[in-house]
């Protein structure tokens, strides 16, 4: 871990009366810009006058930002790969604010267990670049409630979440659930950026997300939306398991919820982010139904769900006592939306 004297960044959040507080002064930036949540929280910010700068591996996949409201006065975009060091000073250089959303998984031909040291390595280049740039205040770090969910729990009752819960990597290793390493990799990486803040004097606040979903900018399905519209037309057995924690959040709520915690000076540690929680049951007779009324077949389960139960309540008391509300409360009105937006851009087929 980098301890060469800390971070010599004026490490500051934003308070009322800063004179960095107008928002057309400020500079953030935001990695995976072309991801769900990233591309969303983009258009947020530029809606609110920021200066936004986008990191991205293929600037060609940017190509979808450049429609949104106020791109052309504060919008740059930058190609880099947060497990290249040397690509990322150009893109953190005069920022204030990183909101780290990116996270690097392991390609195909890759052993699964190596996306705990491809996430680690990616906060730790991220990080090292902040201290380095001089400007940056604050690093809004994005991990997953996965990082959270996974300590030993036979769903035999409902297991209510905090942030005091961390994922346990080892069993995760002992059960190879379906994600197993993506979970395991989000909650080192997660340890690794507040540890790093910790030692070397930059502010690093995280956010755990639950399943995000919703309206998206670009032509694809990334991210959750991805498992979203798996569940719906082809729900194999993996994608069921993985979506047992079903609990969700609005990507508009979640795009809210990192800039409050990138502004609000009272900010601190980890904070988990979910509107509500259902069992795979319920997901399911929301989701049939919700198909049906949009004139698309209902998904068809290969095997009987055993444990129709709510496997996890996700408390988000920590956020809310910032006086962040969620917008949008219900399963239903998530999954309509995204429902919504994968027909609207021709990935999710009706049928007459």
């Amino acid at each position: 871990m980098r301890q060469a004297g800390g971070c010599h960044n004026p490490a500051l959040p934003f308070r009322e009366g800063d004179t960095e507080g107008n928002t057309s002064s400020r500079v953030y930036c935001v990695t995976g810009a072309n991801g769900l949540l990233a591309s969303w929280l983009i258009k947020c910010l530029l809606e609110r006058g920021f200066h936004v700068r986008g990191s991205l591996r293929n600037i060609e996949k940017g190509e979808p930002l450049r429609h949104l409201a106020g791109v052309e006065e504060r919008l740059e975009l930058f190609e880099a790969d947060l497990l290249d060091e040397t690509s990322l000073p150009p893109v953190i250089r005069g920022c204030h604010g990183v909101f780290a959303v990116a996270s690097p998984l392991p390609s195909s031909h890759q052993d699964e267990g190596g996306a705990i040291d491809l996430m680690t390595a990616a906060a730790i280049n991220l990080l090292k670049a902040c201290c380095d740039a001089g400007t940056v205040k604050r690093v809004v770090f994005t991990s997953s409630m996965f990082a959270a969910l996974q300590v030993p729990h036979e769903g035999i009752s409902c297991l209510s979440v905090d942030e005091s819960f961390w994922t346990s990597p080892e069993y995760c290793r002992e059960q190879r659930m379906p994600g197993w390493s993506y979970m395991a990799g989000k909650t080192e990486a997660e340890k690794v950026a507040l540890e790093f803040g910790n030692e070397n004097g930059l502010e690093v606040v995280s956010i755990l997300p639950s399943f995000v979903g919703g309206p998206f900018v670009g032509p694809h399905a990334v991210s959750s939306v991805y498992l979203f519209l798996k569940f719906m037309t082809d729900p194999q057995d993996w994608i069921v398991d993985f979506m047992r924690a079903s609990c969700y959040v609005h990507v508009d709520d979640c795009a809210r919820a990192h800039i409050l915690l990138m502004e609000d000076h009272r900010a601190h540690g980890r904070y988990l982010c979910s509107a509500c929680d259902s069992s795979i049951a319920e997901t399911l007779n929301v989701v049939s139904d919700l198909l049906k009324s949009f004139n698309v077949p209902p998904p068809k389960l290969n095997k009987e769900l055993e444990n129709t139960e709510i496997l996890y309540k996700i408390n988000s008391t920590k956020l809310q006592d910032l006086g962040f509300a969620y917008n949008v409360g219900s399963v239903h009105e998530i999954w309509k939306e995204t429902m919504m937006s994968l027909i609207e851009k021709g990935l999710l087929k009706q049928k007459f």
